[in-house]
């Protein structure tokens, strides 16, 4: 690769790669190229240690073909590997749950609990601003409030996506010239599933209006996440003190009122996952009136007491 070209490239994440500087990251890496160019990455930018974790959900033959580029990298670069087999259908229907949304859980809990036998600070994954795209316009197909266009954050509680910036292209001509080894996922090509129906029809289709259509997106999101932090700053001491009396929430806009169930369910929650239109105005009507009461929803629970209203975070045992 030339040399102007990688610095240019690297440029791009300097900030992401001086935030992980001097810590232990966990890198979750599939075997696919977006993973496996951020493994390079780091490896080569020796300003952290780093761990990895690999999930084979057991759902194509070539699951087994993608852990073995894990572990044959690993191996050659001395890298700690951790690697978590798991029969995603069979727990998807135990759990009762989509096959998507069980593989996101099971993928989650595990790297948490890798975090923390190896004492990572940081769990790094591959997300990259066509992913970001592809979020915000799911988001938006689906329903979501004004700060859920921020759609993937670089930085959320112990998660960091220093691939960020960059482009689908720019990692496949990164993992090209630097000759980083990968396969490709062929589930990411069936366009039955919604994200990749709006990665490979509906994206392209809005860069014919467009070029920079993708960028335009990115942009969206980064003003949605200026609103957001704004609202997180204008709602921490009620956050930090976790209650407040129904006299101020009353007494917000209704947009404000929305945005601060949002705040609470982030908090609970680490993300806003689950948070449906339904669940909105189940909250909504909880707090309508001044009548003593409880309300749980996952791992949010609050309680009113004589005019002021509790937050407690449930915890998992």
């Amino acid at each position: 690769m030339p040399k102007r070209e990688k610095i240019t490239l690297l440029q791009k994440i300097a900030p992401n790669l001086k935030h992980l500087a001097k810590k232990k990251v966990l890198v979750a890496c599939s075997g696919g190229p977006d993973s496996m160019t951020l493994l390079d990455i780091l490896r080569t930018s020796k300003g952290q240690s780093i761990i990895v974790g690999h999930v084979n959900h057991q759902l194509r033959e070539t699951a087994q073909r993608d852990e073995e580029i894990v572990k044959k990298y690993c191996k050659k670069h001395g890298i700690t590997l951790e690697i978590l087999t798991v029969d995603i259908k069979k727990e998807a229907k135990k759990t009762k749950t989509t096959v998507e949304e069980c593989a996101r859980n099971v993928r989650k809990k595990w790297l948490e609990e890798m975090r923390i036998k190896h004492h990572a600070d940081i769990i790094a994954t591959a997300h990259h601003s066509d992913d970001q795209a592809e979020t915000v316009l799911y988001r938006i197909t689906k329903w979501t409030g004004i700060t859920g266009l921020v759609g993937i954050e670089w930085e959320n509680g112990y998660y960091s996506r220093p691939l960020i910036w960059l482009t689908k292209s720019e990692i496949l001509n990164y993992a090209k010239k630097n000759k980083i080894p990968y396969w490709h996922d062929e589930t990411n090509d069936d366009t039955s599933i919604p994200r990749n129906m709006l990665r490979h029809e509906v994206l392209p289709r809005l860069q014919e209006i467009n070029p920079e259509a993708t960028q335009s997106i990115i942009r969206l999101s980064q003003s949605a996440r200026e609103l957001k932090m704004s609202f997180n700053t204008f709602f921490r001491e009620a956050l930090e003190r976790k209650s407040f009396t129904l006299d101020w929430y009353h007494s917000l806009p209704l947009g404000f009122q929305h945005e601060f169930l949002r705040c609470l369910y982030e908090l609970s929650n680490g993300s806003t996952h689950g948070l449906s239109t339904a669940l909105m105005s189940e909250l909504d009507r909880f707090l309508s009136t001044r009548t003593g009461g409880k309300k749980e929803i996952k791992k949010m629970k609050l309680e009113k007491k004589q005019w002021t209203v509790y937050l407690t975070i449930k915890k998992d045992y």
